[in-house]
Order: structure tokens, then C-alpha cells, then sequence
């Protein structure tokens, strides 16, 4: 069902950190072009609240709220103490535990998408969490990495506990080594098994939002493709009468005007040029409609040769402007047949919307604005509130 585009879509910062096109075209199509309502984030800001960078539309609260005084202070040991975290990576300890996860890694049966996806996250993983102090862009990469090379937890998880487990003893070896009092060890040790689990916590809650999405999206399609079958005119590609239903309360809120549309003589058409070119007719009809209205528009079929758009438009100006450019185009249809060319125009009515009078009520003050338009003579355009 169309619906009209977020208000907050231009800016939005979600598309920043999800940082996939595929990923951030699903939620538009879904959310913000489609049952925004429903979105968390659009909720939290039609509010007034902060809306946090990686809230997912779908999810009630994101990592960082939950767990952000844990997230904070962590980054802050980190930084302080980069270098201790730069010198364990230059050490052979660290060459070492990295080359037999690799090994471990290459000796097991995984497929090729699932060998390079932990190739390239383990191969990185210590640089992006302790060097560059959790850059979050690298794990979310890594998260579509995941879903795209088809990983599952069953794969990711015994390997993820191979390589922190190898970090963990390697990293412990390097600091008995030091010269560290046995306090500084302690909490060195302590916070890099909580950063490593933080990160993998961050990780996991994306993978899950991430597969969730790819769901709702595959359910979305597949809703759509059921409406499509029940609501659309096979051969106009426009919605049929019975989708009208589905609007009665959106009228006078999400649209403000009606536009009536009856081609002239269509049954002259039909006798004098056969039903296969009024098919092609209609068919153009619709083709004309779908291109000349917005994405949150709606053009239905009425019956026979009738047709209804609905639009939110500033003011009857605009409205009037499209019956107008629908017409011309109807008008300068260039259909060709074995028995000459057709001549078509269509009589068109617009009116205002009222939310206080029933759809019934408000389609038989658009249709008495085309009758009006009729009676001025065919290819003509007459408003009325």
C-alpha cells in the first residue's frame, strides 16, 4: 500500500552506519517509502528524543544504550594505553597466535565465502578493535560479510572462540614477560577480554538485526506480490476498484484531492477499431498514469474505461496541473491500427477531499466534476471543491 515518504528520510544517519546500498535500499522501500510509522527511529524523533546512530528501524534499542558507560570506559583504557596494545602486536607472540589461527582457519572444511570472511575478520580484528579503538565501520562491513557468505552462528562461533581464546593465552604470555606489576597485568588482561566480548556482543546484535531485516524484507516482497494479484488490474497495471477499500481512512490525510477520469466515446473505439485496440488503449492509459502521478499517489481503475487518481497536493493548482497533463497525454497517444488511427481524448473532474463525508460521498463530487466537464465538450478539465 503506497503511503508517504518520512519526513526525516533526507539526513537520516542510519544510512551511515549501516553503509550497504543493498542493506539501506530495503529500508526504504520498507520504512521510509513505504510504513514509516513503524520505524524506532522515526518514532524517537517525531518525539523529540536522541534517536542513537545504529538504532535499526525494527529494534527498540541499539548496543550502545544498553551498554554504553561499559563502551565508553573501555575505549578510554584503550587509548591510554595504545601503545601497549601497539607493542603486543609487533611482538612474535602475536605472529605466532595469528599464524596458527590462520592455519586452523585453512585446515577446516568451510566453504570459500566462510574461509574469506574469517580470513579477512580475524586477520583484522585486533587492529580494528585495539589500534583504531573499536572503528565500528570494519564490524559492520564484516556483518554483511557474514550474511552474505552465508557464516551461521554454528560456523562463527567455534571459530571465534579458537581465536580469542589463542589471543587471550598469547596476550597473557606477552605480559608475564613485562615489567608490569602484577595490578597492571590484571587490568590490561581484564580489559581486553572485555573489549573483545563487547565487540563480539556489537557484532552478533547486527548479524541478528541485519538477518532479521533480510527477512522482513523476503516477507514484505511476498506481501506485495500477494496484494499485487488481489488489488492491481491485470490489464492496466494500475489498482482495481476494490483497493479503494483499503483507502477509506486515509482520504482527507494522506490525500486531498480526486481525479476523475472517463475517455470519450471509448465504445466508438471498441466497434469501429476492435476490443484488442481498446485493450491497448487502456493499457497506455495506465502506463500514462503510473508514470504521470508520485510514488505516494494512487491511480485505480474504476470500471470499464473510468479511472480515479488520488494525490496530496498544496493546493487545487497542482491538482488541476496534472488532470491537465494526464489529458494531454491521453490526447497525444499515437496508437496506429490496420484501420486508421484513433482519435482519444478523456473528460476529466477534480475535487477536493473531505475527511467528514464517507469515500462514496467524496467520489460523486469528483464524478459530478467530470459530468461538468463533459458538458463542455470532450478532452476538458473542470475542478470543484
Amino acid at each position: 500500500m503506497a503511503n508517504r515518504q518520512c519526513e526525516f528520510l533526507h539526513g537520516c544517519a542510519f544510512t551511515l552506519f549501516i553503509n550497504d546500498e543493498e542493506a539501506w535500499n530495503k529500508i526504504k522501500i520498507m520504512f521510509c517509502e513505504g510504513d514509516y510509522l513503524k520505524c524506532r527511529r522515526y518514532k524517537r524523533r517525531s518525539k523529540g528524543f536522541v534517536v542513537p546512530l545504529e538504532l535499526w528501524p525494527m529494534d527498540n534499542e541499539c548496543l550502545s544504550e544498553s551498554v554504553y558507560q561499559i563502551k565508553f570506559s573501555l575505549k578510554k583504557f584503550v587509548e591510554q594505553n595504545m601503545e601497549i596494545f601497539s607493542e603486543f602486536k609487533e611482538t612474535a607472540e602475536f605472529s605466532k597466535f595469528l599464524k596458527s589461527v590462520m592455519d586452523i582457519i585453512n585446515s577446516l572444511d568451510l566453504s570459500e565465502g566462510q574461509r574469506r570472511f574469517f580470513l579477512k575478520f580475524f586477520g583484522e580484528f585486533y587492529e580494528e578493535l585495539f589500534i583504531k579503538n573499536f572503528n565500528e565501520d570494519f564490524f559492520i562491513k564484516m556483518v554483511h560479510f557474514y550474511e552474505k557468505g552465508e557464516v551461521g552462528a554454528s560456523v562463527f562461533d567455534p571459530g571465534f572462540l579458537i581465536y580469542t581464546t589463542n589471543l587471550f593465552e598469547s596476550f597473557y604470555k606477552w605480559l608475564t614477560k613485562s615489567s608490569f606489576t602484577e595490578e597492571d597485568k590484571l587490568e590490561l588482561l581484564s580489559v581486553i577480554v572485555k573489549f573483545v566480548n563487547f565487540a563480539n556482543s556489537f557484532f552478533k546484535k547486527n548479524v541478528t538485526m541485519l538477518h532479521d531485516l533480510n527477512v522482513c524484507y523476503e516477507t514484505f516482497l511476498k506481501l506485495k506480490q500477494q496484494e499485487k494479484e488481489i488489488y492491481s488490474d491485470s490489464l492496466t497495471g494500475v489498482y482495481n476498484r476494490k483497493y479503494l477499500d483499503l483507502l477509506v481512512g486515509r482520504f482527507g490525510k494522506d490525500f486531498n484531492f480526486l481525479i476523475f477520469i472517463d475517455l470519450d466515446d471509448f465504445k466508438d473505439i471498441n466497434d469501429n477499431f476492435g476490443h484488442d485496440t481498446g485493450d491497448i488503449v487502456l493499457k497506455e492509459v495506465g502506463n500514462i498514469l503510473r508514470t504521470s502521478i508520485r510514488a505516494n499517489d494512487v491511480a485505480v481503475r474504476y470500471g470499464g474505461d473510468e479511472f480515479v487518481v488520488a494525490v496530496d497536493v498544496p493546493d487545487k493548482g497542482v491538482a488541476i496541473e496534472i488532470a491537465e497533463r494526464i489529458e494531454r497525454l491521453i490526447k497525444n497517444m499515437n496508437i496506429k491500427t490496420e484501420s486508421g488511427k484513433p482519435k482519444i481524448s478523456a473528460s476529466i473532474g477534480v475535487s477536493g477531499v473531505s475527511c467528514t463525508i464517507p469515500l462514496t460521498d467524496n467520489l460523486k463530487k469528483a464524478d459530478k466534476a467530470l459530468y461538468k466537464a463533459k458538458d463542455m465538450g470532450k478532452g476538458k478539465v473542470y475542478f470543484i471543491y
